[in-house]
């Protein structure tokens, strides 16, 4: 027991002594602090700076700069900022995460939140921007500012702080301000919206931002109270953000911030967070990490005005207004036009008028199915007429023609309903978050309304669905009170066009859904309706001639889901060895397509005919030579070109275009291709092209034209990150409201319907020629 009390009482000693040998060595050194001047020292495990500040009824934010060049990162200085309120600590030198390791920073500054944010952001706009009188004192606001500085290092180490103003805190719209940043020094500025009975007072404001430098940024809007995330690691905790390269925009509504808010840069340690390796859902090759030689960035922001509500009126309004006059004025031209064709080409030929519906030559349509000598002289002839491919009964063409009017509807049912409740989703998770960087906007032509982001690229897609509509009444008008002269003519077979009309008016809806938030997981949104007009129209063009043996709807449509999903995988695994396998059968399924068209369909029959012939007469020059030198020549230039057109898609790779765009690219040009030699061929058999179909040719020639320069031109770019995609961002071109893809909207709905009509009346000259004289080609 005595030796227990023995051994306390000499621990007990020990300690004090060791606690006053500590307090006699350490020191405590209180400075006096003074603005706008350096101040320079040595720290280390035995001396803590405090530095106090005089207090100030400035409305500027204090900014502190500390540097220590010679700071450990295992011993570093630590820094500690007291304001009334508030606590701000960092350390030098500063780490910072990357994609290579911590980088560490030996020059830091930081933004000091105003403690009297909270009566600064409920004074008028008036009060707070008067430092232009040279006035920065404000009633009842009071400042006070202490520093603390200490270190665990043994080595003394120097350190050097500065305390500024921020006096360019306050901005104001249409000022351009510049900024420096870097990992360890971020920025924050404040800006405030003028009272809604003040002649400025602007519901929407745009945040630009520029910079010339390749540096990642995060750029947020956050509500103007105290903390404020201002850190690479917390500046997603707060408000809207996304990363920025080299150009970016915010907008910003004031019912979500109505007291004004804070503008925050922070630079990234590198570029990871800005590269297609971390933010691409597509496999892309992995970006060059850049290494922090120099991680500042000079950056040019400003806040300028948004539109007005009458600027809402008035664009949406002219737009609507625009359209309806296309109505009506298109839809008397187009009645005239046929009130002509009927006076003119079916009046002409005496026949009664109540009995040309009810005359109905039933010699050449009474066969469903086709004999086997008629297969044979098909295969055999050298020419063939209409008649000869439209022996099936007109009920049979007819309900096998609006099967893929009823596919279409079906397909646009179920394809539409996920489509967009997903895009809807995504909508309130870009609220809810903040997250800027879900959805590819042009940031600088992206207006709000409705709780929609972006209202003006979802409306332009309006054309799609009033003209679709428009040419469904046009069919339906032409099929019920144009009459035509029975068995002349190109069969009047409706369902097709009633389908390309469905599927224009979802090319809208679908392209709406997808501008709600377009990203790279929901860009085949936007083209799957194109896929589907392109292979009607090229169907179409086909049944003219080819009634009786076109392919059905079930087939057409297993391929177009074929298509599609080919489209999935190359966007989600777009490796050269998958395009190499799909150009190989793309390449095949034409050939064999050729074999089907040359063959009537009837390519086992055929080939069994070339082997039979080659049996009787030993003569394979003979056996093979084609029965139809034209059609065959035709076939082998249409075979040679979709190889060439297949083979580029090896360049597209090369030139990092996705999949899906090369896809539709195939379709779009064999749709273009069919129907310009279509037209030729007609022409060649002395078949004449109707004025109306003329002016649609020239009117939809012009209009594509227009389309494709405005969608070259693109604003957006799904394929990159979304920091890349912002520097296409442009400024609106139209109305204040419409940026080029807008137009590119508005104009390719107009191509879409004149290649429509032109489809409608490409056959018009033929409404009173016998098919027994339409020659097939």
């Amino acid at each position: 027991m005595y030796k227990l009390l023995l051994f306390i009482s000499i621990g007990s000693i020990i300690r004090v002594n060791c606690v006053e040998n500590f307090e006699k060595d350490f020191q405590t050194k209180i400075i006096k602090g003074y603005y706008h001047r350096n101040i320079v020292d040595k720290v280390d495990a035995n001396k803590e700076f405090i530095i106090r500040f005089p207090n100030s009824t400035s409305k500027y934010p204090y900014v502190v700069y500390a540097s220590s060049q010679l700071a450990h990162y295992g011993h570093p200085v630590f820094i500690v900022v007291r304001q009334q309120q508030t606590v701000t600590s960092w350390e030098l030198p500063l780490p910072v995460e990357s994609k290579s390791g911590v980088i560490k920073f030996t020059s830091t500054s930081r933004t000091l939140c105003h403690n009297s944010m909270p009566i600064i952001s409920e004074l008028p706009r008036s009060i707070v921007h008067q430092h232009n009188s040279g006035n920065t004192n404000i009633p009842g606001i009071h400042k006070e500012l202490t520093m603390s500085i200490a270190s665990t290092s043994n080595v003394a180490i120097e350190f050097s702080v500065r305390v500024e103003e921020e006096e360019n805190f306050y901005v104001e719209e249409d000022k351009s301000y510049f900024v420096t940043i870097s990992p360890s020094e971020p920025r924050f500025f404040y800006y405030k919206f003028a009272e809604k009975n003040d002649d400025k007072f602007i519901n929407t404001v745009i945040l630009e931002v520029d910079s010339d430098d390749d540096i990642c940024l995060t750029v947020s809007v956050q509500e103007p109270s105290c903390p404020v995330s201002d850190l690479d690691n917390d500046i997603w905790l707060q408000g809207k953000y996304q990363t920025v390269v080299s150009k970016g925009g915010i907008i910003i509504k004031e019912k979500e911030y109505p007291n004004g808010f804070f503008i925050v840069f922070v630079a990234k340690g590198d570029n990871y967070a800005c590269s297609r390796e971390k933010a691409s859902v597509i496999p892309l090759p992995k970006a060059e990490v850049i290494k922090p030689l120099n991680r500042s960035s000079s950056v040019l922001f400003s806040v300028k005005p948004g539109i007005s509500k009458d600027d809402y009126v008035v664009a949406s309004l002219s737009t609507l207004g625009a359209v309806l006059i296309f109505y009506l004025l298109f839809s008397l031209t187009t009645w005239a036009f046929y009130r002509w064709l009927y006076r003119v080409k079916v009046v002409q030929q005496d026949i009664p008028l109540q009995n040309v519906r009810d005359t109905i030559d039933a010699s050449t349509r009474d066969e469903e199915f086709i004999s086997v000598d008629d297969i044979d002289a098909r295969l055999a002839s050298r020419s063939l007429m209409l008649t000869d491919l439209a022996r099936k009964k007109e009920e049979y063409i007819e309900k096998k023609s609006y099967a893929y009017l009823w596919h279409v509807v079906s397909i646009a049912i179920f394809y539409g309903i996920p489509v967009v409740q997903l895009v809807i989703t995504y909508q309130r998770v870009l609220n809810i978050s903040g997250n800027q960087d879900i959805c590819y906007y042009n940031f600088l032509c992206a207006h709000p309304l409705f709780g929609l982001s972006d209202f003006n690229h979802i409306y332009s897609n309006i054309g799609y669905g009033l003209v679709g509509i428009l040419f469904l009444l046009i069919t339906f008008y032409k099929q019920h009170y144009v009459l035509h002269n029975p068995s002349h003519g190109i069969p009047k077979h409706y369902g097709l066009f009633y389908a390309m009309g469905v599927a224009l008016i979802m090319e809208g809806v679908l392209s709406a859904c997808y501008h709600i938030c377009p990203n790279q997981s929901n860009f085949q949104f936007d083209t799957s309706f194109m896929y589907v007009m392109a292979t009607l129209c090229i169907i179409k063009l086909y049944q003219n001639r080819h009634p009786d043996i076109n392919a059905t709807a079930y087939v057409t449509f297993v391929v177009l889901g074929f298509a599609i999903f080919a489209a999935m995988v190359g966007i989600l695994n777009g490796h050269i060895t998958f395009w190499i396998i799909f150009i190989i059968f793309y390449i095949v399924l034409c050939i064999y397509v050729s074999f089907n068209i040359y063959f009537l369909s009837y390519v086992k029959r055929g080939v069994q005919g070339i082997v039979d012939e080659w049996t009787t007469d030993h003569d394979v020059l003979k056996a093979i030579e084609p029965k139809r030198k034209a059609h065959f020549a035709l076939l082998v230039a249409a075979n040679v070109l979709n190889v060439i057109f297949a083979h580029l898609g090896i360049l597209c790779y090369i030139m990092d275009t996705d999949f899906a765009t090369f896809l539709l690219g195939l379709l779009m040009a064999n749709a273009i291709l069919y129907m310009i030699v279509y037209i030729i061929m007609k022409l060649v058999h002395h078949e004449k092209l109707c004025l109306q179909a003329a002016v649609f040719g020239i009117l939809g020639l012009a209009t594509w034209i227009g389309a494709t320069y405005f969608f070259v031109n693109n604003s957006t770019m799904w394929t990159v990150t979304p920091a890349e995609s912002r520097k296409y961002n442009k400024h609106c071109v139209m109305l204040d409201f419409y940026d080029f893809h807008d137009i590119w909207h508005m104009l390719s709905a107009g191509a879409l319907f004149f290649s429509f009509m032109l489809l409608l009346s490409l056959d018009d000259d033929l409404v009173n020629t016998s098919q027994s004289k339409i020659v097939v080609f």
